[in-house]
């Protein structure tokens, strides 16, 4: 598996992954609508210079995952928007990968001893992965994030030590 920057060409397979309104908020927070489309991707992208999107591939190229890389801006620098491209390829290490290889990306121009995520408080499994790579929950920060849908949901601030 490899990483690679994000392109045009990468929306189809990010729009299949995205199939519900749920899935999308925690995957998007509230800067996206459904159905995902094209022209507000890249409207977000190109009016957020600070945050570049990355696509973990297989060895033939397949896209598997997103990831996007946020320096200069709070909470900073930060892994957000971290998906695994179709529930088949949930559970098999994908997602630590994506992490790994983000990582690795993030330290080739970056000298921070850290970088944070955030997480909604009731993505367990998520949690988990995140824990397993060595995050934690070190500073009590919490952002409260309303749903499309009215509801409120806590997203917690992870933070791993380089």
């Amino acid at each position: 598996m490899f990483l690679r920057k994000y392109i045009d060409a990468d929306f189809p397979a990010l729009q299949s992954w995205v199939t519900d309104p749920d899935l999308l908020f925690r995957f998007a927070s509230y800067n996206w609508a459904f159905p995902l489309s094209f022209d507000e991707v890249k409207a977000y992208q190109d009016s957020h210079p600070n945050k570049q999107s990355y696509i973990l591939c297989d060895d033939s190229e397949k896209p598997l995952a997103f990831a996007e890389l946020i320096t200069k801006e709070a909470h900073a620098p930060r892994l957000g928007r971290l998906l695994v491209g179709g529930a088949e390829n949930r559970g098999k290490g994908i997602g630590t990968q994506l992490i790994n290889l983000t990582i690795e990306e993030f330290r080739k121009t970056n000298t921070e001893p850290y970088i944070h995520l955030f997480v909604f408080e009731d993505n367990v499994d998520a949690i988990r992965c995140y824990e397993r790579i060595g995050f934690r929950f070190k500073e009590n920060v919490t952002l409260v994030i309303k749903a499309p849908d009215g509801t409120e949901h806590n997203s917690l601030l992870m933070t791993l030590d380089l």
